[in-house]
């Protein structure tokens, strides 16, 4: 029988598929598809009037925290099962996690850690802010879901007492992993001016200083040889061009593209090298970039700053120090990669019936 399922959330819209997060909550949200779901994106300071979407099971409220508090707070009396994607998420459902009266299932998908997350941006008072509203909002959580195992571990040192609560790995799984059309990718493929023995380089991502696009740039300006080409994907194309001006690497040695979503599978399938350069902080350490699975899955080997992102180097990951690149890269797809993502893909773990028991028709 079909419960109703509330999720604190933006519902992704396809200009916000390509964000991880919101590839996050497109790959939950199938799961629980013959259910009742209700989305409450819940503003502070916007959506004074209510706005909302209906499409089958689905249903998308954009509401203010003070303006709709009545109807928020009904939404979640109603609720068989809670699920708030994220700590910034909290914040707007706190007050409400504190007033339910029932005793409702809620569940914290944490993405990421956001206090930290936010420090290290140094965003200081937002970093306060958010320890605050972590360390009020895991008393009314039932059962905490996590993107990585290191999360996990370090969630529970940092919170020892919530051992006794349920606690759930369960990978990140991008949406963009469809099969390429020949005739396309061809096209594509032409457009780019790029011949079979081409050894691809991609780069997606924007300009954010935590991408390191600089140091991608200063590693493509020390390379030359003819047959290596540099492919750069961002919606921030402009923002990406003048990092790489500043860095002083050629313009002729890139080709920028800002492409959609669903057709970044070509690209990728294009590539048999990827930069992912992130910093060694606990933010990377826990993580699991969609970007990173995604290289992984088309046979793409990483180019890293740190290699223990997430539980890749546990799993055995292929990857390239960013120190160690050279004049004579092979052109090669990763089989190893490959056949890593294949397995997590197959991942046993059913989160509807863990999360809501077996629901019958």
């Amino acid at each position: 029988m079909p419960k109703n399922l509330v999720f604190v959330a933006p519902y992704p819209t396809p200009a916000t598929l390509g964000e991880g997060m919101m590839q996050r909550v497109k790959h939950i949200d199938d799961c629980f598809l013959k259910h009742r779901r209700t989305y409450l994106n819940i503003r502070l300071l916007r959506a004074f009037r209510k706005t909302e979407l209906k499409q089958g099971m689905l249903c998308v409220l954009t509401l203010n925290l003070f303006v709709h508090f009545p109807l928020i707070l009904q939404t979640f009396k109603s609720a068989d099962l809670i699920y708030i994607h994220s700590v910034f998420n909290a914040l707007p459902a706190l007050p409400f996690l504190k007033l339910l009266h029932k005793k409702t299932k809620v569940v914290l998908d944490v993405h990421g850690v956001v206090p930290e997350e936010l420090e290290f941006s140094g965003e200081q008072k937002k970093k306060a802010l958010f320890t605050w509203v972590e360390k009020e909002a895991v008393q009314y959580i039932d059962a905490f879901i996590y993107v990585t195992f290191k999360m996990k571990a370090y969630f529970l040192q940092k919170f020892p007492a919530l051992n006794n609560k349920e606690h759930l790995v369960y990978q990140i799984k991008p949406n963009i992993l469809a099969a390429t059309e020949k005739e396309t990718q061809e096209k594509i493929k032409t457009e780019l001016g790029l011949s079979d023995t081409d050894v691809v380089f991609i780069y997606s991502g924007s300009a954010q200083k935590w991408q390191n696009v600089n140091v991608m740039f200063r590693c493509i300006q020390g390379l030359n040889n003819p047959e290596y080409k540099f492919i750069i994907l961002s919606g921030d194309v402009e923002d990406v061009k003048a990092v790489a001006q500043q860095v002083g690497c050629p313009a002729s040695k890139l080709i920028f593209r800002s492409v959609a979503p669903s057709m970044l599978g070509y690209y990728y399938a294009l590539a048999d090298y990827g930069f992912i350069l992130r910093d060694d902080h606990i933010l990377n350490r826990v993580a699991s970039p969609t970007k990173l699975m995604e290289y992984l899955y088309y046979g793409i080997t990483p180019i890293v700053m740190l290699q223990d992102i997430g539980d890749f180097n546990d799993l055995g990951y292929e990857y390239l120090e960013y120190t160690n690149l050279h004049e004579n890269l092979p052109k090669r797809k990763s089989r190893q990669n490959i056949e890593l993502v294949s397995r997590l893909l197959q991942e046993p773990m059913k989160i509807e019936e863990v999360l809501l028991g077996k629901v019958t028709a």
